[in-house]
Formats: C-alpha cells, sequence, structure tokens
C-alpha cells in the first residue's frame, strides 16, 4: 500500500539526509573492518606465495582489491535497485524504473565507499587512536545528516543520490551532488588501489580462518559459535566493571540467583557493544514505527533486528547450553532456570531503549510514535529474546529428524519452517504492526488494535519459553 501524501512529504524531507547518514555509516564501517584486517582474505598458501616467492605482492594485493570491488559492487546493485524500487512504491511513484536506477546507482557507491574504506585503513595500517579520531568525526557527521533537513550539508554529499529517482516528493536533485557523489567514488577506488599493498598479511590470514569458521557454523546453523567467533574477529573485549556490579551483587546473587546470572554477562560488556546493541535496538523500534504510519516493509529489517539483539542478550543462555553440567551438579532445576535466563534479558533491554525513545518523541509526530512504540515495545523484545533463545537452545540437524515420520512431499516444507522457526517467532511481535497498519487515521482504533494484537503477540514468546522449559527439563 503506498503512503499518503502527508507520509509521502515526509519520507521524501528525510529521504537525502537519512540516505546520506547510511553512506557515512558504510565509511565508518569501512574503516572499522580496515582496522581488523578487511576486506581481502588471504589463505594460509597464499602467504607463503607473497612471503617465499618472487611474485610481486603489490600485484596480488591488488588483484585481489579489484576482484572484491566487483564483489561489492554487485551486491550494491542488487540491494540498492531493490531498495530504490521499495521507496517508489511506497512513495506511490509512477517511475519505478528510474527508482530502481537511483537506487542501484546509490547501493553500489555505498557498497564501494564500505570495501575502498576498509583497504585505506588497512593498507594505510591506521592506528586505534587515529581511527577512533576519524571515525567520531564521521559518526558526528552521521548524526547531524538527519536533521539537515534543508539539505546544505546532505545535498552536496552522495545521498542526493537517490533524488535521481524522481519519486514524487518534494525534493530536487542537484547536479553538484551527483558530481561530488561521483569524484568521490573514484577517489576511494584509487586511493584504496594505491594503498592496499601496505596491509598486513599475518592480520590477513587471521581473517580469513575466522571468516571460514562463520561460514561453517553458520552451515550447522549453530548460531552460538557465530556470535562468540564474531567477537573473536572484531576483538570485543569482557570488561569488569566492578565498580558498578558490586552493589548488586550480593543482594541479586543472593534473592535472585537466576536474574543475577541472566543479566550479569551484560554488566561486562564494552561500551562499544552497548552502542551496537542499542542501535540494533534502534532500528527495530524505528522499524515498528514506521511500519504502522507508512510501509510494511519495515518489518523486515525489524525482525531480523530484533533476532539480532535478542542472540546479543542471551550470552548467559548459551553459556548454560555450554555447560549444562554446572548447574546439573548443583541441583537446581535447569528448566526454569533457563527460562529465566530466556526472558530477563528483556529488563536490560527496555533500558538500552531509552535512546530511541527519546528519538522518537524528538521526530515529527513524536507524541503519537513514542504511543505506538510503547505499546509494542514488550512484545518485539520479549519474541526477539525467545526466537534468539530457541535458536541457541536447539540441537543441531534436529529437522532432519522429522523426515523418518512423514511423507517425501511435507518433509520438505516442514524442515523450512523448522529451521526458520526462530525468525518465525522473532517476527511475532511485529503482529500488532501489520494489524495496525493503515489505523493511523483514528488515534483511538490505533491504540485499541495496537494493545489487543500486541496482548495476543505475547502467547508467542510465553509459549516459546515454556517448551524451552519442558525440553530442558525432559533430557
Amino acid at each position: 500500500m503506498a503512503a499518503n501524501v502527508a507520509d509521502r512529504r515526509l519520507v521524501g524531507s528525510y529521504l537525502v539526509p537519512v540516505a546520506t547518514t547510511l553512506w557515512l555509516l558504510s565509511m565508518l564501517f569501512g574503516i572499522r573492518s580496515g582496522q581488523r584486517g578487511g576486506p581481502l582474505s588471504l589463505q594460509g598458501s597464499e602467504i607463503r606465495m607473497v612471503l617465499l616467492s618472487p611474485y610481486p605482492r603489490e600485484r596480488l594485493f591488488r588483484s585481489k582489491l579489484l576482484r572484491t570491488l566487483r564483489h561489492w559492487l554487485f551486491m550494491g546493485l542488487v540491494f540498492g535497485g531493490l531498495v530504490g524500487i521499495s521507496i517508489a512504491h511506497l512513495l506511490g511513484s509512477t517511475r519505478g524504473g528510474q527508482g530502481s536506477l537511483a537506487g542501484a546507482l546509490y547501493g553500489a557507491l555505498v557498497a564501494l565507499t564500505y570495501c575502498c574504506s576498509a583497504a585505506v585503513a588497512s593498507g594505510a595500517q591506521l592506528s586505534k587512536m587515529v581511527g577512533a579520531l576519524v571515525g567520531i568525526l564521521i559518526l558526528a557527521a552521521a548524526v547531524v545528516a538527519p536533521f539537515d533537513s534543508a539539505h546544505h550539508i546532505a545535498g552536496f554529499l552522495p545521498g542526493g543520490l537517490m533524488l535521481m529517482g524522481d519519486f514524487g516528493a518534494t525534493v530536487s536533485g542537484s547536479t553538484i551532488s551527483y558530481a561530488i557523489a561521483l569524484a568521490l567514488g573514484v577517489v576511494l577506488i584509487l586511493s584504496a588501489i594505491f594503498l592496499v599493498p601496505g596491509v598486513d598479511p599475518e592480520m590477513l590470514e587471521r581473517r580469513t580462518r575466522l571468516i571460514g569458521l562463520i561460514r561453517y557454523a553458520a552451515t550447522f546453523r549453530d548460531f552460538r559459535s557465530v556470535v562468540l567467533i564474531r567477537r573473536a574477529l572484531i576483538g570485543d573485549k569482557v570488561h569488569a566493571h566492578k565498580q558498578i556490579t558490586k552493589p548488586f551483587e550480593q543482594h541479586l546473587m543472593t534473592r535472585f540467583p537466576a536474574f543475577w546470572r541472566a543479566i550479569v554477562p551484560m554488566l561486562r560488556w564494552s561500551w562499544i557493544r552497548v552502542a551496537r546493541v542499542a542501535g540494533l535496538l534502534a532500528i527495530t523500534l524505528l522499524s515498528a514505527r514506521y511500519a504502522v504510519t507508512t510501509s510494511e516493509l519495515f518489518v523486515v529489517p525489524g525482525v531480523v533486528c530484533s533476532w539480532l539483539v535478542g542472540l546479543e542478550l542471551t550470552d548467559a543462555l548459551g553459556q548454560d547450553a555450554d555447560t549444562s553440567e554446572i548447574l546439573s551438579l548443583s541441583g537446581t532445576s535447569r528448566g526454569p532456570f533457563q527460562r529465566v535466563l530466556a526472558l530477563a534479558p528483556s529488563v536490560v533491554a527496555i533500558l538500552l531503549a531509552i535512546p530511541t525513545l527519546v528519538l522518537v518523541l524528538i521526530l515529527p509526530d513524536g507524541v503519537r510514535g513514542i504511543g505506538i512504540v510503547g505499546i509494542v515495545l514488550i512484545p518485539i523484545l520479549a519474541s526477539g529474546l525467545v526466537g534468539a533463545a530457541v535458536s541457541v537452545v536447539r540441537e543441531a540437524g534436529s529437522s532432519s529428524q522429522i523426515a523418518f515420520s512423514m511423507s517425501p512431499d511435507t518433509v520438505q516444507i516442514v524442515v523450512l519452517v523448522i529451521e526458520l522457526l526462530p525468525l518465525i517467532l522473532a517476527g511475532a511481535g511485529f503482529i500488532p504492526v501489520v494489524e495496525a497498519h493503515g489505523k493511523i487515521g483514528s488515534t483511538v482504533n490505533l491504540y485499541s488494535t495496537l494493545i489487543s494484537s500486541g496482548t495476543f503477540s505475547l502467547v508467542v514468546p510465553l509459549a516459546g519459553s515454556a517448551w524451552i522449559a519442558r525440553r530442558t527439563s525432559a533430557q
């Protein structure tokens, strides 16, 4: 369903600033990836060839970079084109082809910016201090860009490429912004090609090995291992934070041991990880807010991000699944204990969602937005946590066991549903969002629909947590 005229103007007015923000964030993430060895990948045999053979090191690295750039260019064109045609549908534009072309060009630029920024940071071997300073400057510009409604800054950055789509909004393109976007793309590519020979081969080999382990674990749907290996890849460290945890440790550990066990891993997070989870929560809640008022397509990133937030918050449950013999020796009933481990992190998630709630209140139509987000907050968090908990505790390959009890015609369908079950559970929290879509005209009808369907959707996470408790108690 296309958005109405008011929503169309609102989305159109924020199209360029938001696109510029995403471009700046792609540069920031690229620099962070480059400091960890990205974007190239080298096997051990290739490392030995570089170190021992007379084959030119610069030629190998540059050929690797060009192949990587082609891969990211293709991904950017495809996903950017899909985003462009989706925006054209949302804004009711009759020029879907032009919107798809604009989105493809913008997506290609974002992908190349990420890859080239990583290559520049890796080849120049940026120190942590320089990378942090550059990251702070980019992040500050990314925060300011969405509030630049007059396009004083964003209009001269690559976000202006989205205006080539002629989406029918009250914005117009600028030839200067198109030229600047092209010039920035050329400069980034040339800088990456020039600097990439300076990368550290050993760091590339370590990154390649860890990425291979992540792909292997993902093949068997071992998401717990994927999360742990990814933390090793990005260098995520654990901090004690004794000055914060000490006052609560004695009271909570003795009175509510399961609750304390669920939240204590999160009290040891680094500030970067806190910001990452808060950012995923922001995407989740903003997707829910705009799925009600604009397009249901926002549900897709919201469901994925809510599941990722759940994976980050269920550390204690994953640790219990890895070392179940410790709890068995303590004499504690494992089923109810794991049920608390699955749902208790929602308290921390609510605290991390406070900045997003403030942002929703600041944005246009903030009172209605905060009402929508406040009602769906608990269902979305509970569903995401239970979906992630099911991903953690279920046995790998369990879906293949049903093949002996069903006909061949239905086995593949049922297996697919079981494999997607964590995402289906996480998506249950967005049932009130889908039900309330299109009811923005009547505030009373909107809130009553959200409350009734949100209450109903809580049945899914409660049933999922009960399954976790029953499953572990039966083992």
